[in-house]
């Protein structure tokens, strides 16, 4: 199997990061399925949460706007200058942005959250890495 270009990814995901939220129809309909499976989710028992390729902060900021202390972890930092602008302007406070790679989550704790959220598949984007770990 190939190796991931981390370096490539990122410029890749940065590149795109204006246009990530230019829904189509398609794209909307996604994210309204996305929406369902997070809810399922959520309770009382959950404070913390991790979004994973938290992009443009479609879910993050939500969540966090909902009282959940969320860190919003992304590749691209395009991506996360967009969401923490967006994250700014509605005055969101319990969100915090860190950029990093998805198949390596070492620098947090065992246990850290109560929820972990992985949508729109960054991992998919990690080849190799995604099964034995960077």
């Amino acid at each position: 199997m190939v190796k991931t270009d981390y370096e490539l990814e990122r410029k890749w995901w940065n590149a795109k990061a204006r246009n990530e939220e230019v829904d189509i129809f398609d794209e909307k309909i996604n994210r309204e399925l996305r929406w369902k499976e997070i809810n399922k989710h959520l309770s009382e028992d959950i404070d913390t949460i991790l979004d994973v390729g938290g992009g443009t902060g479609v879910f993050s900021i939500p969540l966090a706007q909902k009282g959940f202390k969320v860190v919003h972890f992304d590749i691209s930092e395009e991506m996360i200058a967009i969401a923490k602008s967006k994250a700014e302007e509605k005055k969101v406070m319990n969100i915090t942005f860190e950029r990093g790679i998805s198949t390596d989550l070492s620098r947090f704790k065992d246990n850290s959250f109560d929820l972990v959220i992985n949508m729109d598949g960054p991992v998919s984007f990690c080849g190799i890495d995604a099964v034995f770990g960077k």
